[in-house]
C-alpha cells in the first residue's frame, strides 16, 4: 500500500482517520485512498520532504532536483501527475541543445 499522511490538531482525529484508511485499504477501496491524492498538491509534499529529509542529505543537488520538479509539477495534485507527463518532461530536459543541466 502506498504511504499516505495527513496532519491533525487532535490525536483522536488522527487515530480515527488512520483507522478509516486502514479499513478502506483492507476492503481494497483504492478510490478512497486516491481522494487524499486528489486533495494534496505535489508542492505540499515537496515542502514536507524539504523540511524532513533534505537536511539529512549530504548532497545539495537533491534540493536543485526538488526545486525543478516543484517548478514543473508543484501545482498539480498528486493524483494528476501521470508517468506520461513526467516522461515527456524528462525527454524535454534531455533534448539536444537544452542547457538546463538537470539530467545527466
Amino acid at each position: 500500500m502506498p504511504s499516505i499522511s495527513r496532519t491533525f490538531d487532535l490525536k483522536s482525529d488522527a487515530e480515527a482517520w488512520a483507522r478509516e484508511v486502514e479499513r478502506e485499504a483492507q476492503r481494497g477501496n483504492v478510490a478512497a485512498l486516491r481522494q487524499d491524492a486528489q486533495r494534496t498538491a505535489l508542492a505540499e509534499v515537496a515542502a514536507r520532504y524539504a523540511d524532513a529529509v533534505l537536511p539529512q542529505k549530504r548532497s545539495h543537488s537533491a534540493k536543485t532536483y526538488l526545486q525543478a520538479v516543484v517548478g514543473r509539477f508543484g501545482p498539480y495534485h498528486l493524483a494528476n501527475v501521470r508517468s506520461l507527463d513526467v516522461a515527456a518532461w524528462r525527454d524535454e530536459l534531455n533534448r539536444p541543445g537544452f542547457r538546463g543541466g538537470l539530467l545527466a
